[in-house]
């Protein structure tokens, strides 16, 4: 006699406890140095997109202060269409509302045709993050009391991107790097607690001294 099929029915509650395991990565962003970055996440099947950003940004340790959008494409980034598609091709960053994605299954929004994928993006001030989210094996159920969404980082890979760029980090922890301006003394008869004045020349500010002054003529980069 035929044994009957035990699994979870689709779409019911049995089915919406489990977890499927959803593998993030990254595609590009403004400071990238072509490094890889690669999280593994276990997502509840019944949570929202709204929880799968949430569940990213803590993943690779963003501040989470930036609309979002999702949209499917194919891997060359071809055939792209928002989630959901009323929010435009290119949703504007200062009118998009990000609550649309409550109410949107993350899990079921994946495609698995194979050919297209789920990209989410961070619409940051330097520019658009973008990561690419896939299923990673077939839905398990979760375990007993772990918290859900629940970061694997056994099986992640490479550093996490810098939000803000690694050369103002680099910057920023220099010693003197936030000291204040520098005061200059002078025995002219100046007052030593003055600030010293240059030329106001809004092309050169340190006056002539970028051509004959033996300055570099303010070529150098700041940092």
């Amino acid at each position: 006699m035929k044994e009957e099929d035990e699994s979870p029915v689709l779409g019911g509650p049995e089915q919406e406890a489990l977890v499927q395991r959803l593998r993030i990565s990254l595609v590009s962003g403004p400071w990238t140095d072509g490094e890889e970055c690669v999280r593994y996440v276990d997502f509840p099947l019944r949570a929202c997109l709204y929880d799968l950003h949430e569940a990213i940004q803590e993943a690779i340790e963003f501040d989470n202060e930036h609309p979002f959008h999702f949209f499917t494409a194919e891997a060359d980034g071809s055939c792209r269409v928002s989630v959901p598609p009323q929010i435009g091709d290119e949703p504007d960053r200062e009118t998009i509302d990000c609550d649309v994605y409550e109410d949107l299954p993350a899990v079921a929004s994946v495609p698995d045709d194979g050919r297209h994928g789920l990209f989410y993006s961070y619409m940051s001030d330097g520019g658009d993050w973008i990561f690419s989210v896939e299923r990673a094996g077939k839905p398990a159920p979760p375990v007993p009391g772990a918290p859900y969404p629940l970061p694997i980082d056994s099986l992640s890979s490479g550093p996490n991107p810098s939000q803000y760029g690694r050369d103002f980090d680099d910057y920023a922890e220099e010693e003197d790097a936030f000291s204040p301006p520098r005061r200059e003394t002078f025995r002219g008869g100046r007052d030593p607690g003055e600030d010293l004045i240059f030329d106001e020349d809004e092309d050169d500010p340190f006056g002539d001294r970028g051509e004959d002054g033996g300055g570099d003529g303010g070529d150098a980069e700041i940092w």
